[in-house]
């Protein structure tokens, strides 16, 4: 039993402040001793020195490998994002350059074969102009001969005439894919062999030896003129 040395009141042993003055009674040699204790014993640092300095390099190295790893992780993952992109790029681009590829070649096409029609028009009016020119050649054979009578000129006449009227007047439905430039150009020809064959009739049927012979040299003169603007006309064709 020990006494409060302010109030005197009773404590027990383990009781440090009197519960009724609230007085401090340790010993002061036992505070002394108590704080020498605390001043001496070694701290947390250097007790757990090696243990923290090894905890910590565990957590750098640790920490290094995740943040590594997250790192790797990362770029793999940009890599593979900037491949796909680039491979969809690529597709892309190479499904553009099929459908300008496809849509070229359908308009090559499309080109060919409207050149086709034009020149199956041009085809069918040289053969027109063919027909027509070898009934005049033969005309003309036959008067420079002068096998048959004006009666013969006059029954084939028709035979003559007409298929110059017929490729005059259906020129759209021979040439029906070429343009208005194109089908003139075949008239003009159609024209040349209409005037021969009337300059031809003309000097048939002239009453003058001389004005029949101006007839016929005008025909062979229109014949040498129409010559040169058939070549002129297949060449510039192509034909």
């Amino acid at each position: 039993m020990k006494f409060c040395k302010n109030c005197g009141g009773n404590l027990s042993e383990e009781i440090r402040f009197c519960p009724k003055c609230g007085t401090d009674n340790i010993d002061p040699a036992v505070l002394a001793a108590q704080e020498e204790a605390l001043r001496n014993r070694p701290s947390f640092w250097t007790v757990n020195k090696k243990g923290i300095i090894a905890a910590i390099v565990v957590l750098i190295i640790l920490l290094g490998a995740t943040g590594g790893g997250y790192y790797y992780h990362q770029q793999q993952i940009i890599a593979q994002q900037q491949a796909e992109e680039k491979a969809a790029q690529e597709a892309a681009q190479k499904a553009e350059e099929a459908k300008v590829a496809a849509e070229k070649a359908a308009q090559e096409k499309k080109i060919e074969e409207e050149n086709m029609k034009v020149k199956e028009g041009i085809n069918a009016a040289l053969e027109a102009l063919a027909k027509n020119e070898s009934e005049l050649q033969n005309l003309e054979t036959n008067i420079n001969a002068g096998t048959y009578n004006s009666s013969y000129y006059n029954s084939i006449m028709d035979q003559v005439f007409d298929p110059i009227k017929e490729l005059k007047d259906n020129i759209d439905e021979i040439m029906p894919n070429n343009d208005t430039a194109t089908k003139n150009e075949v008239l003009a020809l159609v024209n040349m062999q209409q005037q021969r064959a009337n300059m031809l009739y003309q000097g048939i049927f002239s009453n003058s030896k001389d004005r029949g012979k101006a007839s016929y040299d005008a025909a062979h003169q229109l014949t040498e003129k129409y010559s040169q603007k058939l070549d002129e006309f297949k060449a510039k064709y192509g034909m």
